[in-house]
């Protein structure tokens, strides 16, 4: 069994396989928000995230049909468990967490920032909106084979992808072919130009969220076996114009792409694992 714990071994599997949660906003190039002064009116009014640090953030860039990678410097904000954070840049806000509260509280605590941003340094409008989740599913046994996944992930997708292992094996000499690994991607269009990436992959390792600048809320106590489960929804599907920085149309965006995340981590996880770990039903 691979076992799981803040910083030390525990006798459980962890029960939150959300390790990591992100909301990103992107913004016309609004050089208040990078000066010094205005990271300064926010650390005194952000009382939950005390900790101010100089940030330096990639942006891609498109230019000339190919994307560059810019570096821009921005502030980010900290709590002092490390567990939460608010980075601004002259084209960006970004909000995350390692500890998730669902999804109510956390937009919530993500407006609160917005409002306090508008106060002191409002953006012209804003031209992308994301929310994102990474979810870590730890097998509680071992995995001897492929089709030992839908124990945890999707049965029926499982159940499929093993079916290829005899149809491999009609045109290989030898051994029978095993399946090891899957990766899927699956895309979605929502409405209101909306959309939906879903991302299930197998790996092997310590897990793909570590430990800088935000710490993990969990630690495996050892490398192994793991399923991430990544969501990202996101505004616009097709490029838009830039819509003015009402606080209350972001909002409403944000519980557009979030609405068929809850669904969408119910096929892509059993019911059994989901009552294992114990999961409320504001869990995504």
């Amino acid at each position: 069994m691979l076992l799981l714990t803040k910083g030390v071994r525990m006798d459980t599997p962890v029960p939150h396989p959300l390790v990591y949660a992100v909301i990103e906003i992107r913004v016309p190039f609004a050089p208040r928000l990078s000066k010094g002064e205005t990271a300064e009116l926010l650390q005194e009014a952000l009382a939950e995230l005390p900790v101010l640090r100089a940030e330096k953030r990639q942006r891609l860039v498109p230019k000339d049909g190919n994307i560059q990678v810019e570096i821009e410097d921005g502030w980010r904000f900290l709590d002092l468990a490390n567990s939460r954070s608010l980075v601004v840049t002259n084209t960006s806000i970004v909000y995350e967490t390692t500890r998730y509260p669902g999804f109510e509280t956390f937009l919530g605590e993500f407006i609160a920032c917005l409002h306090l941003i508008s106060e002191h340094a409002r953006p012209a409008g804003y031209e992308r909106l994301g929310l994102r989740y990474i979810n870590e599913v730890w097998p509680t046994r071992p995995v001897q084979s492929f089709d030992d996944w839908k124990q945890w992930i999707a049965p029926e997708l499982v159940t499929t992808l093993v079916r290829s292992e005899g149809e491999v094996h009609r045109n290989v000499d030898g051994d029978r072919p095993q399946l090891r690994d899957l990766e899927v991607h699956l895309q979605f269009s929502l409405a209101d130009n909306c959309a939906l990436t879903t991302r299930v992959a197998t790996q092997t390792g310590l897990g793909v969220v570590g430990n800088d600048p935000l710490k993990r809320w969990v630690t495996p106590a050892a490398a192994g076996n793991f399923c991430v489960i990544d969501f990202d929804g996101f505004w616009p599907r097709i490029p838009d114009s830039i819509q003015p920085f009402d606080i209350e149309k972001i909002s409403r965006q944000l519980k557009a792409v979030h609405n068929p995340v809850k669904g969408g981590f119910g096929w892509a996880t059993t019911h059994e694992f989901r009552q294992s770990a114990k999961l409320k039903d504001n869990y995504v």
